[in-house]
């Protein structure tokens, strides 16, 4: 059982490093910052509800209007900070992609192209 396993482990990582040799083409700078930037955006997300809690905690409690305001503000600034977190991860995401296509493309797709001219 443990034989079958350890092939198996083999097998998978043969299949690695077959589908590592298109990724050298493009570049390594977009495979880092996509996920980069979709770690940022949920963690902006992820500190809105603890805004939300202070507003109520501090701002409702003791009927303090302005900080309910500059919390408000805090919390749109948050949202407006991860939807640009989350664009700039899309784009990388789709950039780094693309380019993987197009370089497994050749292997992969041509020959049955080709087949059908």
């Amino acid at each position: 059982m443990r034989l079958a396993a350890v092939k198996k482990e083999k097998e998978q990582e043969k299949r690695m490093k077959g589908i590592l040799r298109y990724l050298r083409d493009y570049k390594k700078k977009e495979s880092v910052l996509a996920p980069l930037f979709k770690m940022l955006e949920a963690c902006f997300e992820l500190l809105i509800p603890i805004v939300m809690a202070h507003i109520i905690d501090t701002g409702i409690k003791n009927q303090d209007m302005g900080y309910v305001l500059k919390m408000c503000i805090v919390m749109v600034a948050l949202g407006i900070i991860g939807l640009v977190c989350s664009l700039t991860a899309q784009y990388f995401s789709a950039k780094s992609g693309n380019r993987f296509w197009n370089s497994s493309q050749k292997r992969f797709v041509s020959p049955y192209y080709k087949a059908f001219l």
